[in-house]
This record gives C-alpha cells, structure tokens and sequence, in this order.
C-alpha cells in the first residue's frame, strides 16, 4: 500500500498540532492546584490520576503525523523522568513552547542552523544559571519537601520517603512495595543498587516496559563475556524446573545467549534478566568481588579458578528481590557471606589507613561503604487497585527525583527557578545572528510558571512580573496557598537535575521536530501498508532463501 507524503511546512504544522494536543492534556495535572484527568478504558475500570507520567502514557492520536509528534515528545518526557524521576509535564510543556516559537522564526525564514546552534547556546546558558541558584541539600526537611511535591504533594508519602532516604544516606538503595490497608511504613535491609539496567527491554515485555521484579532470585556473576549457553545449560534447565528466577551479571552478553534467553523468558519456562556489570571503581575485580560476597556466591571467570560450567544451583546467589529498570539494578535483602564479608571489611579497613595514591585510597572508601551499604523498604498502603496504580506512578517518581535533588540539589519550585534564569540571561551577550533562536528558549522556559498560574485561575503575566520585581532569588508564587512567599521557606522546591534535565531533553527533541523537511506516514484507512523490498519473492517450498 502507498503512504503519505508531507512536506515543510506543512509537516511542522502537522507535528505542532499532535505537540499542542498532548501538551494541553497533560498542561491540566500541573502545579497543586492541578486538575484530574480520566482515563477511559476499554477493558475494566477508568482511572482518574492527576499523574503527568500517567496521562501522556495514555495518548495516542488519530492523525498519523500528529501522533508521530506525540510520541516523540513522549519519548522525550519519559527519559527525563527515567533519568530525574520527575518533570514528565515540564519537559513537555517546555518541549510544545520550543516547538510552536521554533516553528514561527522557521517559516519567517529564518535559519534552521542558527535556530539550532541559538536554541542550544539558550540551554546551555539557563542550565549555568541554575547551577548558580542551587542549594545542597542538608536537612531532613530539605527532603521531606522535595518528595512532598514529587508525590504530588501527598504530605504522608512525602514523610515516608524523606525518612527512608534520611537513613540509607546517598549511596543506599530505596525500593516501594505494595501493601494492603491504610497508611505507610519504612522498613530497613540489606541492599545494594548497581547503575546498569536490562541489557535488552525485551526482559520486561510481560510487566508493560517499566520494571522488572523478581522475587526470591537467584544471582549468577560472570566477570567474563557470556557467549555460549551451552557451558551452562544443565544450570539453566534445573532453574527452569525448580521455577527459580535469575539475574544474569555478566562483563557482556553475545546476542546469541540474548536471544535465546529472551524466548525462554516469553515463553514462560525461565523467568531471566540479563545485565551488563558496569564499571564500579578503579579496582574492577575488587568491586565484583565485594557485590558477590553481599550475595553470597562466587565470580565465574577463568582467573578465578570458577568455571561458568561447574556452578550448581546452589552455588548462585540469592536476593529477596531484584528490581531492574533501563538504568538501574537493584538487589534486596541478598545472602550475605558473613565470613568472607568480615574478612573483606577486615581488607579494606587496613588498606584504607595505608598511604595510597588519592584514586585508590576514594576507591578504597567508596568499596567500604558499598559493603555496608543498607537498602529501605517503603510499604505503600492502597484500598483499591485503582488507588495502587495511581499511587505507584507517584512513589517512583518521588523516590527518583529526591535521590535525583540529593545528587545536584534543588532550586525554588512552582516554575520559578528557569522564569530567574532567563531573566538573568543577557540575550547582547550572543552574536546577533543567534539572538532570535536563544529568544526561543528565553520565552519557552517561562511555560511552566504561566501553566502553574493558569491552573490556579490566576493571571500568569501578573504572577511572571511579581515575582520578576523582587530581587530575592527565592521569592515566588506558591499555588498551594495563593501566596508570594519565599519558596524555599515554605517548602516549595524541585531538585535542579529535574528542571535540567526537563529543559535539555525539551529542547533536543523539539530542535530534531523544527528541522522535518519531509514525513512519511502510515495512511489510516490502510495501516498496513508494508511494501517488500525490490528482488524479495515468498518463500519457496526445498528452498532455505526467499531474499533473491
């Protein structure tokens, strides 16, 4: 079947609509005095969520093109929330405002290089403004504030967070856990959290592409690359039989064993996840050694003496729970060696109080507090399986960005922090050439505040030049009590790695956008409209090749 061909600026028009409807959607859950949205299905109950994350998930449009935009910029919003844990809906809103002002300069005739070039040196401009207006974070109330309004301003949540993150420190591991009933609870284990995801998203098909749980798992450590499953099929079969998941860490994965452990997983008989052990200090082999002393099992490689072929179920490791996303790997409550693990303790201390070059003496440290490392639990209570849904969408998104705050610290909430860096950006500083693509970005990042006031049914242009007529970098509007106050007293504050990372990744996907010459869509009518490549006939019968 043919498909259809759009051109210039046409097409960006096209893009800029499937933008603004997927904006204005998710525009209406902004700020505290956000507006619900609800969720038709066609199978089971609707949901009602005030959840950005939530809504945009939802939306699909009917116009190929439009839809194209959408999910775009969707793909867009979800990595700011994968990477900061929140700003879904300020990456989105700033993503249609970049959009729709890129758009009009562009058919003015100005220059898609220098709106690029412009539009990027904006950014990089507002992102050095916000690293000058952060604040560290030091107290417990600096993070009970910053999970509050993550979990969209749930105050109990927000405590519950706080408390956990207060406890386990930086490097410890947070994870959320369903619980019947009213109320939540904070609880502490053993844990440990290794920055490297699912080497292929294929693992997580069967739990909707979020995350992948695995409980009572076993851990097999490979310090060398997996090629061939044939050394270890015997192991694997008796996982299959005992029902047992598994968590393959490995140096790397060929796509062969990939495969082959993807199908095995789809099909029900091994539930597996595979992820690539990523560098951890400067002594690698020491740090793998540590993470298999806390699971208690050996490392599989040739200088260990422990071949991938010997190893016997009982010879893995075992946690009490693995979660693993696209970035993240986390092992709770794992099986402990106590004796190796007071002998590595034991190691590292003396090594520690010994005159190392710097690097090794950090790494020395770092390797100590990775062994001691402690993880909490947060049980959320829920009535209804429709409060759980909304409720997990909020507890992840408060854990991520108040370890995202704790990692970059935090700047004044409620859209205020990118409207004082603009206004601190000098636009003469820029070649004149470039000034009209930086002007872009200068009147984009104002967005979010204008979104906040319109939702409070407030006047944004009054809300944008109160706020402009104080000198405090702090002072600002705060819409959960229809006040001028200083934010940060008050408790209103986002972490700076969410509005970074919201207005770098708005910004890349709406330059990609501004720049489309030319779309070739699916046409509604004919959905399927593959076409078979040139010299491609059905396949034969006796014949193994169909490509000539």
């Amino acid at each position: 079947m043919a498909k259809d061909l759009t051109y210039e600026s046409d097409a960006r028009q096209k893009l800029l609509s499937g933008s603004c409807k997927l904006s204005r959607t998710v525009a209406v859950t902004m700020g505290p005095q956000g507006k619900n949205v609800i969720l038709g299905k066609y199978v089971g109950a609707p949901v009602l969520t005030k959840d950005g994350v939530s809504v945009a998930r939802e939306i699909t449009l009917s116009d190929p093109i439009e839809d194209l935009a959408c999910q775009l910029i969707k793909e867009a919003a979800g990595r700011t929330a994968s990477v900061a844990g929140d700003g879904t809906t300020t990456a989105t809103v700033l993503a249609d405002e970049i959009l729709k002002n890129g758009c009009a300069l562009l058919d003015s005739g100005y220059s898609p290089l220098l709106l690029k070039r412009g539009i990027e040196a904006g950014v990089k401009s507002i992102c050095e403004r916000l690293e000058e207006m952060k604040t560290e974070v030091k107290t417990y109330s600096d993070l009970r504030d910053i999970a509050t309004i993550s979990a969209n301003n749930d105050v109990e949540l927000g405590d519950s967070i706080a408390k956990a993150f207060d406890s386990v420190g930086m490097n410890g591991t947070v994870v959320a856990e369903a619980s019947p009933g009213v109320g939540n609870s904070v609880r502490f284990v053993d844990g440990i959290e290794l920055k490297s995801g699912w080497v292929s998203p294929a693992f997580a098909a069967d739990s909707g592409g979020a995350e992948i749980s695995l409980e009572n798992c076993r851990i097999l450590i490979c310090e060398e690359e997996l090629s061939n499953l044939s050394l270890c099929v015997s192991l694997l079969q008796d996982l299959s039989e005992q029902n047992v998941p598994v968590l393959i860490l490995a140096k790397d994965i060929k796509r062969e064993v990939l495969q082959t452990l993807i199908a095995n997983n789809k099909l029900g008989r091994l539930r597996s996840v595979a992820v690539k052990i990523p560098v951890m200090g400067v002594a690698q082999s020491e740090w793998i050694e540590a993470l298999s002393v806390l699971v208690g099992t050996r490392v599989c490689s040739a200088g260990s003496g422990v071949p991938i072929s010997s190893i016997k179920v009982d010879d893995l490791g075992f946690a009490k729970k693995v979660v693993v996303n696209q970035y993240v790997t986390k092992i709770v409550e794992g099986r402990r060696d106590e004796g190796r693990h007071a002998e590595k303790l034991k190691i590292y201390l003396s090594d520690s109080e010994k005159l190392l070059p710097e690097s090794a003496e950090i790494d020395t440290k770092n390797r100590i507090s990775f062994l001691m490392n402690k993880a909490a639990v947060i049980s959320v209570g829920y009535s209804t399986e429709l409060e759980l849904r909304e409720k997990g969408d909020r507890v992840e998104d408060a854990i991520c960005a108040t370890k995202a705050a704790i990692e970059e610290g935090y700047v004044p909430g409620g859209g205020t922090a990118l409207l004082r860096a603009s206004r601190q950006v000098d636009l003469s500083s820029f070649d004149r050439s470039l000034q009209p693509a930086v002007e872009v970005v200068l009147k984009a990042v104002r967005r979010p505040i204008s979104q906040i006031s319109i939702n409070s049914n407030i006047d944004p242009e009054v809300v944008i030049s109160t706020v402009l007529n104080n000198d405090s970098v702090s002072f600002g509007y705060n819409a959960a009590t229809d006040k001028y106050e200083d934010l940060i007293a008050a408790g209103v504050i986002d972490p700076k790695k969410v509005a970074r990372t919201a207005l770098q990744n708005a910004a890349s996907i709406s330059v990609l956008l501004i720049n489309t010459g030319a779309i070739v869509s699916e046409r509604p009518d004919h959905p399927s409209s593959w076409q078979p490549p040139a010299g491609w006939r059905p396949p034969e019968d006796g014949k193994l090749s169909h490509n000539h």
